[in-house]
This record gives C-alpha cells, structure tokens and sequence, in this order.
C-alpha cells in the first residue's frame, strides 16, 4: 500500500495512469502502454492522486475483464488487489510488446503514449512507426522481381557455402530450397521477398536504389570540397557490396612498414578485422526504406561509417551491442551463412577490442536519430589511447593476488603460476606498460600494486 500511495503523489507519467474506476475505452490505455514502454493503471485513485478506492470490486473486475477482451496482443499482468485504510484498489500492470512482433490493438485500432495522452496511430504515422520499432521490415516485402532476374551464380556461391548440393535447371526444386531459406514464400502462388533479390539479384539496382555504398576520401582532416580526392558509388548485391566497400577502403588506406626479423610487412592504419567488422554491420543492419547510400569517408585521421536506421526500441547508445536486435533478421541470418559479421553481439566489442591491440583509440558510435555512425580513429588521431586488454591468465591471476593482498611480487607469480622468474618479470612489466600495475622499488625489494585499472 505504502508503494501504491507514493505512485498516487507522484500523479499520472508516460507510465501510469490514475483511474477513479474502470471506464470506457480504457482499452485505449491498456494499447497504447503496450505499444511503447509498458505502464500501470491505477482504479481507485482520483486525478489529484486521491486515493478513494473502488465501490464494487467484482463490477471493476468484470468491466476490466471486459476491456481486455477488445485488446488484442497485449501482454498484461494478472490484475492485483492492493488494500489500506479500508479502501480497496486494482493494479494492472501492462508489459511493452516484444520487438518485431505485431502492436496491441484496442477495438481494431492502435495506441501509444505520448506523455500522459494517448494517440492512435493510423495512415503514415502507423507505417512508419512499424518501420522504427522493425516490424515493418523491407527485406519480408514482396518483391516486384522474378526467379529469372535470379543470379544462379549467386545462388550456387551460397549452396556452396552451406554444403547444400544445387540443380539450377530445376525450378521447382529452386523454388522449394528459397522458400526454405524463408526469402521466398507461397501465398496461393509463388512470390520472391525483397531478400532474395538483395542477395542475389542478376541486377540490383534494377528496382532497388539502396544496394549502395559511397566511399569519399579526403585529403586531411576536414570535410570540403576542396580536399576531396576520391567519391566512389558502388551498387551491387549486400554480400558483394560489403566485399566491394571494404576493398576499396582499404586501398585508399594509409599504411606503414614494419620489418620483422627479415622480413617487411605492409600494416593498415586501421585492424582489417575490424574494418569489415563495421562495414558489415552498417550495410547489414541499415534500414532499407532509405534511399541513402552506406556512406564511408576517410580522413587523415579518422575513418567514420554512417548508415540509414538508427537505434531500436530498447536499445540505447550505451546498452545497443549488449542488447543485440535486428532491423533486418533474414538479412543477418544470410550474412551468417556466408561467413560474413560476427554474430551473437560480439561484433561491437570485437571492433573495440581490434583497435585497443593496435595501439589506436577506442572507436566512437553515435546515434543519430534516424541514422547511426561509427568513428574509427588511427595513429595520427589525437585523442587518448585505452590500455589494452589482457588476455593472459597469468595476467588475470597476477591483478586478482594484487588486489587480494594489496601487492604482488615476483616470487609470487612464480608460486602462484609455476613459470620461471624471466617470465613473471616479464608478465608484471606487461601490466606496468598498461597501466594496470605500479612498480614500487628496485631489484629483489620491488613489488607492484594496482594501477589505474580502466
């Protein structure tokens, strides 16, 4: 009761609503919760936060009960009772829709909450709400193509991939397996989804104009026209395009030489794993409603990769590659299929972790709104490195007995992990240059306490 009331002083929010009793079209309520982040209704409590109970608490219950039953796909919590000073009231929780499923219907119609008022969605606003919330997805379309703008080629790359043995001169059995792979479907009669044309189209830019990706380079570290050296479109099929992209970035990249023993290696300024890491993720999980081209610009000292689409509901710019959703679900399980992207969320952290072990700053993403943006920075980037990530178990076990005991010595590492004493110096120092240990003293007195650990 003592939560009840503290919600009653704190009024009506985006996520509460006040209710004296159960009244018509409270459904409209119940919706619109449902369809943006999930809420309470309060019955028994006045406007003002009044708390006046409920009169009849079977006649609440069966109007509610009856309410409910014009709302289609909501998830809402049994109904509980809650009482205090001789007063009785009905908490219904209501749950946001999962993503990617179909929004709750009051009556036919649609809700959300927009501060403490509820809106129908209808027409344009409703498309491009599906659209944002992925619902809507461009790749489930139908598409206007045929099985013969087909590239069988394409097709016979993918069949490859997966061990999947491939008669093109069979159709039937052609449109079987793409049925199969979900890009294709029987609705009384064969149809081709918009997936199947972007992966393997015989044209793609046919009746597409989003299979696109820009590569604009530039002379120096600002943007204009005058230190422009390179402005390059490409348009072909997703996995084609991320092939394309990622080989011209990196021929326009910087690169340095390193000799090592006798031989002479060529290093990009920017980890290759992590470059087609990023570019596969933007031209994977871009909203395909856009007509904007994935776009790519290289400066001298930073690469920034924008695409069309920004965070999902849910995600925020600090929990989006811990909560992994997709705009595009076929697209990604293809792009899986052939090897491409990382997979299971780890294509985020994966891209950080690259660029800490080659010594450059951590990569910046950004949401734009409609749009999203990563900054990849290199070697002449002024801005702070991050100390790289250990992965030596030696190294876990020699910060964990450090911080356990205050300090660490050498003859501890020894004891502890059975190495030599070269290879515990040489494992302390290690930590030392990544500013997660301190070094305290010389020769046999020297002992190390935990640094600046990020």
């Amino acid at each position: 009761f003592a939560d009840l009331q503290r919600i009653a002083s704190q009024g009506e929010s985006p996520t509460v609503e006040l209710k004296t009793s159960v009244q018509k079209e409270l459904g409209k309520s119940i919706s619109a919760f449902a369809n943006s982040f999930g809420g309470m209704i309060v019955i028994g409590v006045g406007p003002k936060g009044e708390l006046s109970g409920i009169k009849n608490t079977d006649e609440e219950s069966r109007r509610l009960r009856q309410e409910l039953e014009d709302c289609t796909n909501c998830s809402v919590e049994p109904q509980e009772f809650v009482k205090g000073d001789g007063k009785t009231f009905i908490v219904l929780k209501v749950n946001e829709v999962a993503h990617s499923q179909s929004l709750c219907h009051y009556k036919k119609r649609c809700y959300i909450r927009q501060g403490t008022t509820n809106i129908e969605l209808y027409g344009e606003q409703l498309v491009e709400y599906l659209r944002a919330r992925g619902v809507l997805n461009f790749e489930e379309q139908k598409a206007r193509a045929s099985v013969e703008e087909l590239d069988l080629g394409k097709l016979a790359e993918y069949f490859k991939v997966r061990g999947i043995e491939f008669d093109p001169k069979n159709k039937e059995e052609l449109k079987a397996r793409l049925a199969g792979m979900k890009v294709a479907g029987f609705n009384g009669s064969f149809y081709l989804k918009n997936v199947a044309f972007m992966f393997f189209a015989w044209e793609p830019g046919k009746h597409f104009n989003n299979l696109e990706s820009r590569v604009v380079v530039y002379r120096g570290k600002e943007k204009d026209v005058e230190s422009l050296t390179t402005d390059k479109r490409t348009t072909d099929t997703i996995p084609r395009l991320i092939n394309t992209t990622y080989a011209l970035v990196t021929e326009k990249m910087g690169r340095t030489h390193k000799i090592t023993g006798t031989l002479r290696k060529e290093v990009l300024d920017y980890p290759e794993a992590a470059l087609r890491e990023a570019i596969t993720n933007a031209i994977g999980h871009r909203d395909y409603y856009s007509p904007m081209p994935v776009l790519v610009e290289l400066f001298e000292d930073r690469l920034v990769i924008t695409n069309s689409g920004g965070l999902l509901p849910g995600q925020t710019q600090q929990n989006f590659f811990k909560n992994p959703k997709h705009r595009n679900p076929l697209c990604y399980k293809l792009l899986q299929d052939f090897g491409l992207g990382e997979g299971l969320g780890t294509g985020v952290p994966k891209i950080i972790k690259l660029c800490r072990q080659a010594k450059l700053p951590d990569p910046e993403f950004n949401s734009l709104g409609d749009a999203f943006q990563l900054i990849l920075y290199g070697p002449t980037s002024a801005k702070a490195r991050h100390p790289v990530d250990s992965e030596n178990p030696r190294h876990k076990q020699a910060l964990a007995y450090a911080k356990e005991h205050g300090k660490i010595k050498t003859k501890d590492l020894v004891k502890l992990t059975g190495v030599s004493s070269p290879t515990a110096i040489a494992d302390l120092n290690e930590l030392v240059k990544q500013g997660k240990l301190c070094k305290v003293g010389k020769y046999r007195g020297a002992y190390y306490t935990l640094g600046n650990i990020k």
